[in-house]
């Protein structure tokens, strides 16, 4: 297992995977904060640029003084939306480059599941590492941008992300042990992530699903959490990590030469 693991370190190093993880996610946390504190700014500049008068429906917004939940409750959303992206694009190929390398022959004869075990550890790994460099500037910049700033929901937030993040890599590595081609692994991981998308948006069961992730973040951010919910979340959520994971090693095994 440990040999497996290094060779998935050193490959998503090689491939500077890691590196395109961290800046995209370093980008958006940064971007997310500045646009939440100065959109106001930027929407008033705009039109007096054009030297056309704002709209009255504008001008209520523009009264809204941006604050650290809301910049807190953008940075989490935004950094969730774009994590699902990243980690279809970097884990889609899991798979699919042991058989155009030809190396997936050598675990024939070894327990598969643990070729499909330190693909799943070391991309969750590059991205706990991506979602805490990512933070950490979003929190520098709420910081020097906002006067008040409490940090105490980040931690259950940066745990909600995670396990979201966990289930996308479950998923997506599901379906890169099903297909060897990596076009229709992204395609069948996009359409699973948008109808998980469309299951977290109805009534009563959508707040336990993995995708509704800013619904317990934004709880935590107002002090408003149910840790009911919160609780079954989780669980829900493991819950299906595991079955993928485990749906994945069963698809694995039956591979022969």
């Amino acid at each position: 297992m440990n040999v497996i693991l290094k060779k998935e370190f050193a490959e998503l190093w090689r491939s500077k995977k890691i590196l395109i993880s961290v800046i995209v996610l370093a980008a958006m946390a940064m971007s997310s904060v500045l646009l939440t504190r100065f959109t106001p700014e930027i929407i008033l500049f705009a039109f007096n640029l054009q030297g056309t008068e704002l709209p009255p429906e504008l001008s209520g917004l523009l009264n809204i003084q941006p604050t650290f939940i809301m910049a807190a409750s953008d940075l989490f959303a935004n950094i969730g939306d774009i994590l699902s992206w990243v980690i279809i694009l970097m884990t889609a190929s899991a798979m699919n480059s042991e058989f155009i390398n030809g190396t997936f022959p050598l675990y024939l004869n070894t327990k598969k599941i643990r070729l499909v075990s330190a693909k799943f550890v070391s991309r969750l790994v590059m991205i706990i590492v991506s979602v805490v460099l990512a933070a950490a500037v979003g929190m520098l910049y709420i910081l020097v941008l906002f006067e008040q700033a409490d940090f105490s929901a980040f931690l259950p937030a940066f745990l909600i992300i995670i396990v979201y993040a966990a289930f996308i890599s479950a998923l997506t590595l599901l379906y890169s042990c099903i297909f060897k081609k990596v076009i229709a692994a992204i395609g069948f991981s996009i359409f699973s992530y948008l109808s998980f998308s469309v299951l977290g948006g109805l009534p009563v069961i959508g707040k336990f699903m993995p995708t509704a992730f800013n619904i317990h973040i934004g709880g935590f951010l107002t002090n408003t959490a149910n840790t009911g919910d919160f609780a079954i979340y989780i669980i829900t959520a493991l819950f299906l990590v595991n079955l993928l994971l485990f749906l994945s090693n069963c698809v694995t095994n039956k591979y022969k030469l």
